[in-house]
Formats: C-alpha cells, structure tokens, sequence
C-alpha cells in the first residue's frame, strides 16, 4: 500500500504491532497500576492496548488523544 506516508510494507515490521504477543509487557503495567488504585489516565493513547488490557481486567481507564 502506498499513499501519503510512502511505502506501508516497507515499514510495518516497525510500526504495525498487532499479531505481537504483548502480554508480559501489559501484566507488568497492569500491575504497576494496581499499587495505586484502580483508575488510569493515558494521555495521548501511547498505551493505548495496554489500556484495553487494563480495562478487561476492571480498571476504569480514560484515554485522551489530541
């Protein structure tokens, strides 16, 4: 696919992360965040799947995006 970012295949090994197992890395952050309490802010979606873990699991998650 090509279009106004260039060339996707090019650079999807980089940036598309879906079919990445990424369950240590969202456990680890799930964990971290229960130490204070059970709502968590993600500011600019950077997380945004570790907060769609978070979120399953009963934590209240607001995520912002500009």
């Amino acid at each position: 696919m090509r279009g106004i970012t260039g060339d996707y295949a090019k650079h999807a090994q980089y940036w598309d992360w879906s079919g990445h197992d990424r369950t240590p890395e969202d456990a680890y952050w799930y964990r971290y965040a229960t130490r204070y309490g059970n709502n968590v802010l993600i500011p600019m979606c950077a997380l945004g799947e570790t907060g769609a873990y978070m979120a399953e699991r009963g934590m209240d998650v607001a995520a912002v995006a500009h």
